[in-house]
């Protein structure tokens, strides 16, 4: 994507921002409620996708990686789980030791509820991106095992007297589990594997992103509708403000470690994440970002190149630190506003090894983080429902800010893991 057309993009998606407000207390409630509609079927639509997407472009990546692809993999969710319990006791940290003095007397207040309802609703099925995932890496390993295996011998003089076209050499291939499929067969399936993920990229590049304006509409309509502004502003103003700030901290802490502790190194590596940054923040969505990261790439086809499309679809929803920090943070705060206590440390390691599994089943589309979350918030920190209503109800607004820490910190976390494992020698 040129910067052109993001740059226009994005000065669409500030009108929306900006002209969604007054524009829906101006406009009759059925207005909100069509452009609401429009929105969720948007986001209905990509969350119905998001699987497909998922599977392609993590197939895809670990196969062109070959047989060092589990090694890396298995790096690779090792250091997210550890950057995900790191946030998570960085928030419990930050928070015991500010909170206590910044909230001084509970503050129990009602949001004015639905006031915008949906028109229509898609009849999708639901889809799970995370078991799409697990499917992929499972699917891709076994391919890799198989073009590695000495078993590629007996397969290559058991079909060689086979031929066909390419549709029926992959569905040889598939459903033989690839034992008995020559290496035609498993090359037919590889190229077959690349071309879904090109129809996945040109999907969100054509056809999603362009209309990030109109999604975004729908929704700051209806937020502005059901949501007072000043309640928000007055009251839960400087636990956000503290909340972005730990957020942006963690995020630099991340750069300087990418940028092997050389502010100047650290500050190029966040230059070249700024493009995906600011999609992600229109967009609501780390998953919009995924051709955008690769395409900023240098050199795609180096084993730079190949890390970075092996890892970022492998980690783009389950890696969302801006909604852990921010989130663990929340929870806390509405621990005081609600006139309980903070957490002690074995009740919040109990929420934090929650959290982290509950990261993997998260889907990157807007309030897909605090939707996963929000269960382990109330089950295992302690809050009550109004509260976990509370905290969702107002989280939409937080989304962009908190999608563009995702994707920065998504980027600095993977030249930092790159640089660990010395991609170039793998």
């Amino acid at each position: 994507m040129s910067k052109r057309v993001s740059n226009r993009i994005l000065l669409r998606v500030l009108c929306a921002l900006i002209g969604g407000i007054p524009m829906a207390h101006a406009a009759p409630v059925w207005v909100s409620s069509f452009f609401c509609s429009v929105s969720c079927t948007i986001k209905d639509t990509l969350t119905f996708a998001l699987p497909f997407i998922v599977f392609t472009y993590l197939t895809s990546s670990i196969i062109s990686f070959s047989d060092k692809a589990s090694k890396i993999l298995v790096w690779v969710f090792v250091s997210v789980i550890l950057s995900i319990m790191i946030a998570t006791f960085y928030s419990y940290g930050a928070g015991i030791l500010i909170f206590p003095g910044m909230i001084t007397h509970p503050i129990v207040k009602d949001l004015p509820g639905d006031v915008v309802e949906k028109m229509w609703t898609l009849p999708l099925f639901k889809m799970y991106a995370d078991k799409a995932m697990w499917f992929a890496l499972l699917f891709a390993m076994w391919f890799n095992f198989l073009k590695s295996s000495p078993m590629s011998t007996l397969r290559r003089s058991h079909f060689q007297k086979m031929d066909g076209q390419n549709c029926g050499n992959v569905c040889k291939g598939v459903l033989s589990l690839g034992i008995f499929a020559s290496d035609e067969h498993l090359n037919c399936i590889a190229k077959f594997v690349h071309k879904m993920k090109n129809v996945s990229e040109w999907g969100l590049l054509r056809l999603f992103i362009p209309i990030i304006p109109l999604y975004v509409l729908g929704f700051i309509m209806k937020f502005s509708l059901e949501t007072s502004m000043g309640f928000i502003v007055k009251d839960f103003g400087p636990i956000f403000a503290f909340n972005f700030a730990c957020i942006i901290l963690f995020v630099a802490c991340g750069f300087l470690i990418a940028g092997k502790f050389k502010p100047k190194a650290a500050f190029i590596h966040f230059k070249k994440m700024l493009p995906a940054t600011v999609t992600g923040c229109c967009s609501m969505s780390g998953l919009a970002t995924l051709p955008i990261i690769i395409q900023e790439e240098d050199g795609p086809s180096s084993r730079e190149g190949k890390f970075t499309r092996l890892l970022i679809p492998a980690t783009v929803n389950v890696h969302a630190i801006g909604d852990v920090i921010n989130a663990s943070l929340s929870g806390l705060a509405l621990l005081l506003l609600t006139s309980h206590g903070l957490p002690s440390l074995s009740t919040y390691v109990y929420f934090a090894v929650y959290n982290c599994l509950a990261q993997f089943s998260c889907v990157s589309v807007p309030g897909g983080g605090i939707i996963v979350m929000s269960e382990i918030l109330q089950k295992h920190l302690g809050l009550d429902a109004d509260s976990v209503v509370l905290l969702t109800s107002i989280y939409f607004l937080l989304e962009p800010f908190l999608s563009a820490m995702n994707v920065a910190y998504n980027g600095a976390f993977r030249i930092a893991l790159s640089h660990m494992l010395d991609v170039k020698k793998i």
